[in-house]
């Protein structure tokens, strides 16, 4: 499974160690609204894609999922639009 992630906080931290740790995974991609934030967390995890706009990650033919850690008031929206 390749994974594409929206956020950047702790909880992302926490998941991409777990799919580190698994086989048959991997982060493709990371999302965020700042390009400078993106490209820094991205670097920070080793993850060679990253996004600051989200239709661009969503419509990434290499992603199968996607794992929605924005803040609480966004998750229906970027879910629906997955």
């Amino acid at each position: 499974m390749k994974i594409g992630t929206i956020g950047t906080g702790v909880i992302v931290d926490r998941m991409i160690q777990a799919v580190n740790m698994t086989d048959h995974m991997s982060i493709e991609a990371v999302y965020s609204r700042s390009e400078q934030k993106a490209c820094e967390y991205a670097q920070k995890h080793g993850v060679k894609k990253y996004y600051w706009n989200l239709d661009e990650m969503l419509n990434d033919p290499d992603i199968d999922t996607i794992y929605v850690a924005s803040p609480n008031s966004l998750h229906y929206s970027q879910s629906k639009k997955a």
